[in-house]
């Protein structure tokens, strides 16, 4: 078996596997991301940049489940979503305002000091997250991918509240921002 095949296969396994427990879902993958490529990474296990939307790149390691790599799909996916927002409703009307060091908050994902639009991904990508494993079921399974339910909920609260505390967050963001955060708040205390 190649390398690449070993890089794709699980991949692919794991597309089929979300056409089984949610072929809508899949279907807004297919729609969002064109393309997918492999490159391996010690320190991620995927990624999505704004200038290159519809196309992911993933790093998985061999011992993540099918669940794991789905988690990854639907973290990068909501990434080129919250881009394709973005892009519409243009949420920042300042990029270099979100930039300074006074206004970052919290990621729930890497859990760091990072500027209001990484974190503010990082809040939707776990909110996300933990919708899937509800749905699913897979909240109690190990996984490697992303941390535990708890955990990711734990984390969003905590960006929550770093994202508050931001003394000019009004005039760092735009109506349709604010009002995707709050419904997430919302969402999370449900949880």
């Amino acid at each position: 078996v190649s390398v690449l095949e070993e890089a794709y296969a699980p991949i692919r396994e794991s597309l089929n596997a979300l056409f089984h427990l949610s072929s809508d879902l899949h279907q807004l993958f297919m729609t969002t991301v064109f393309g997918i490529f492999y490159a391996r990474s010690k320190g991620s296990g995927g990624g999505t940049v704004s200038s290159a939307m519809g196309i992911i790149w993933l790093s998985h390691r061999r011992n993540w489940s099918t669940h794991d790599l789905i988690e990854l799909l639907v973290h990068e996916l909501t990434h080129s979503l919250i881009f394709l927002d973005e892009r519409r409703y243009c949420h920042y009307p300042s990029i270099a305002s979100i930039a300074d060091s006074k206004n970052y908050a919290r990621s729930a994902i890497l859990k760091r000091n990072r500027p209001l639009d990484k974190a503010f991904h990082s809040l939707i990508v776990a909110h996300e997250l933990l919708s899937l494993r509800r749905e699913f079921g897979t909240e109690g399974l190990a996984l490697h991918a992303h941390p535990s339910s708890n955990e990711l909920l734990k984390n969003c609260k905590e960006t929550i509240v770093s994202i508050r505390k931001i003394s000019n967050l009004s005039s760092l963001v735009k109506p349709r921002w604010m009002e995707t955060f709050q419904k997430v708040e919302l969402s999370l205390q449900n949880f």
